[in-house]
């Protein structure tokens, strides 16, 4: 085992190897990328490696946010995607890396999920910039995408016309009731907007949080007046997963789809987050890197668990 130098010192020692890594790579790369021939003999050369290069990659280079300008070609479950880059949509090439390089363990659970039980029906709660949303839709997959930051839906329907898609886009937030509520996205990082109002009270002093008024819908309402019912539900919503589960009680003890979501470590809300699940047969384990069936989650362990994504 480690002693207690050697575990501080190794995290200083790996950001010291990506410094390094940054200041020699960086500019040569920056460089490479400058035309759409350089960015396709990148990504060949990408293409290529394997998930684990690739989710290196991505830690060492999604943050740069190059400028860069033509398409971006990855592989789901064997199907072939071209992701957009386009030089005045600064997240392109973080995006772009994300696809495989990052959350790497629902990459691969996706993947057999498409290839041993596909569903029907996807909900994407809390879609983002539609990645997720992508994968499914790619595989003929019905998805309903929920996403209350409306800049993010032009990059999702641009991937839809470069792939011949049509995503259906729900610009609300998921909760447990319909209604209006307050949503803060920090500028620069569009992929923390959230509606908990402890979290937007204390980025009330910062000045690159944007707050607007936005619906919300619950998925029980939501299904009952569309008639859609899925079969697999994500639910990345920063901190609402509560809410979003008390509001699909009825799709959740009666239907019962497979859900993945991501859970933040403070254990009130993972107890009320298990209570809420197992009280309608769930059972909860945890997505690891490289995927693999874990062991179910008793409250303790679940509470426990370092991982964000279960």
């Amino acid at each position: 085992m480690l002693d207690e130098n050697m575990r501080l010192a190794v995290p200083l020692i790996n950001r010291a190897k990506r410094m390094l890594v940054r200041t020699v790579l960086f500019p040569w790369l920056r460089a490479f990328l400058a035309t759409p021939a350089g960015v396709a003999a990148f990504n060949s050369f990408y293409g290529r490696l394997p998930l684990d290069q690739k989710r290196r990659l991505f830690f060492v280079c999604a943050e740069s946010h190059f400028r860069v300008e033509g398409k971006w070609n990855v592989d789901f479950a064997g199907r072939r995607l071209t992701l957009p880059l386009h030089r005045d949509f600064a997240p392109a090439w973080s995006l772009a890396l994300a696809f495989e390089g990052h959350d790497t363990e629902l990459h691969q659970f996706y993947e057999t999920l498409i290839r041993t039980a596909r569903p029907r029906v996807m909900f994407d709660v809390g879609a983002s910039y539609g990645l997720h949303s992508v994968r499914f839709l790619s595989h003929g997959v019905r998805t309903v995408s929920f996403e209350p930051n409306t800049a993010c839906h032009a990059y999702l329907r641009d991937c839809g016309v470069v792939n011949g898609l049509e995503p259906e886009i729900h610009g609300v937030a998921v909760a447990e009731s319909a209604g209006c509520v307050e949503f803060a996205v920090p500028e620069d990082e569009t992929y923390l907007g959230t509606i908990v109002q402890g979290v937007i009270d204390r980025w009330r002093a910062r000045s690159d949080v944007t707050t607007a008024t936005v619906s919300q819908v619950s998925l029980d309402d939501f299904v009952a007046d569309s008639g859609l019912v899925p079969d697999f539900v994500k639910i990345d919503v920063e901190g609402s997963e509560i809410g979003v589960l008390r509001g699909a009680q009825r799709l959740l003890a009666t239907v019962r789809p497979l859900v993945v979501f991501e859970s933040w470590r403070a254990s009130d809300q993972r107890k009320v987050i298990f209570e809420r699940l197992t009280s309608c047969g769930y059972v909860i384990r945890a997505l690891t890197y490289p995927y693999r069936k874990t062991p179910v989650l008793s409250l303790g362990s679940f509470c426990r668990a370092p991982a964000s994504t279960t």
